[in-house]
């Protein structure tokens, strides 16, 4: 396993936590020499995370009106969201299920 450094790491942490979150991320990204793979992986897949919730809420809730479908989807989201923190926990970079590695190409410009 790579040592990953401790500003690597809360970098990867914030871009898991809010959407705020992750902009602090990105800036810290953007500002500090520590351009690690680790931290810009998980800043993709925080994001796609982020944006997938954010589609989901739109649709379903307020567009469809489908309360339960919603709560439904907060659940599974919160714990893509565990398993994205438990990644970056143990430093490892694991894609989020079913479109993380679409998340990875996507995003591709945080390089």
């Amino acid at each position: 396993m790579v040592k990953i450094s401790e500003t690597s790491r809360n970098m990867a942490f914030a871009a898991y936590i809010t959407p705020v979150g992750w902009l602090v991320s990105l800036a810290a990204r953007l500002v500090c020499s520590d351009r690690s793979e680790f931290a810009t992986f998980h800043l993709r897949q925080g994001l796609g995370l982020a944006l997938i919730e954010t589609l989901t809420y739109v649709l379903v809730f307020k567009f469809l009106n489908f309360w339960l479908a919603w709560q439904v989807a907060t659940i599974i989201f919160f714990l893509m969201m565990v398993i994205g923190v438990r990644g970056v926990n143990k430093g490892i970079m694991r894609y989020q299920p079913v479109l993380g590695r679409k998340f990875d190409s996507w995003f591709s410009f945080l390089a």
